[in-house]
């Protein structure tokens, strides 16, 4: 008798453990919330998710670079097996501190409640008024250096 309330009470915790696991990544526990850190560049990062729907993750990415200069757009992430989405970040951002231009191709992974971001190819070029520039390149990047990990604020 008592093996088999062993046994039953070992099932009902393994159950329990892979609901929370699962609970963790799944895309809809993450809306609402926005994951911060820095990019692999050393610049902060942050990624809000505003909804999930139909396996498309609406995220809006920011990213602070140099003292007052930003990327910031809304991306829609198709989430391939429920915690995995490739996309592209692409687009000019223009004001008095220069002329920005990125693209970039990205991979998104939710995992324990935190956000892995990895840029997987792509630059961002940065031109200021002044005649100073900035470049970044995924390309040039370590494959250690390629994922940065977003977690909770």
């Amino acid at each position: 008798m008592k093996k088999i309330v062993l046994a039953a009470a070992l099932a009902v915790s393994f159950l329990l453990c892979a609901c929370a696991a699962t609970a963790a990544s799944d895309p809809a526990s993450y809306v609402g919330n926005t994951y911060a850190g820095k990019s692999p560049w050393g610049e902060n990062l942050s990624v809000t998710v505003q909804k999930y729907d139909a396996g498309n993750l609406e995220i809006a990415y920011e990213e602070n670079y140099d003292a007052q200069g930003k990327i910031s757009c809304a991306v829609s992430v198709p989430v391939k097996d429920g915690t995995t989405g490739e996309f592209v970040l692409k687009g000019t951002q223009k004001d008095e501190n220069g002329d920005t231009e990125y693209d970039y191709s990205m991979r998104l992974e939710l995992k324990d409640g935190a956000m892995a971001v990895t840029f997987l190819d792509g630059q961002k070029t940065t031109l200021s008024p002044e005649g100073g520039s900035g470049f970044h390149h995924a390309g040039a990047l370590e494959e250690g250096q390629k994922t940065v990990t977003l977690t909770k604020k």
